[in-house]
């Protein structure tokens, strides 16, 4: 059960925010504000990633430690579980407000030519 709470999510994540998307972005976003706005929240959305992976790896960490024997109940699980979903809804609230902000800076072309592949590779 806890192995399902902190896998996957960030693939998504990853590649939005990936420094090969941000070539991209620097290629299609020629406006010297908006493209340096949109450095900054390609370089947020990393650091976010960042930032909720290495406490995911500190909750996943310390479960382990709690339940060496594989013996703890749940009572002591529970919190650890818990924890792990509410990094996990932070996060995916931190990559949505990202990627709002991202899309508030292009334009429909710039976004398209930068996102239009990433659906597709899926």
């Amino acid at each position: 059960c806890f192995l399902l709470l902190t896998m996957g999510g960030e693939g998504l994540a990853l590649r939005l925010f990936a420094e090969d998307t941000e070539k991209v972005m620097k290629e299609v976003v020629t406006e010297e504000a908006r493209a340096d706005a949109v450095a900054e929240i390609m370089k947020n959305g990393r650091d976010d990633v960042e930032t909720f992976s290495k406490r995911f790896e500190e909750i996943t960490k310390d479960f382990r430690e709690a339940d060496e024997n594989q013996a703890a109940g749940l009572d002591v699980l529970t919190p650890f579980m818990e924890q792990a979903i509410d990094v996990r809804q932070h996060g995916q609230v931190a990559v949505v407000d990202r990627i709002f902000e991202l899309r508030a800076q292009m334009t429909e072309s710039e976004w398209q030519a930068v996102y239009a592949g990433s659906a597709e590779e899926k």
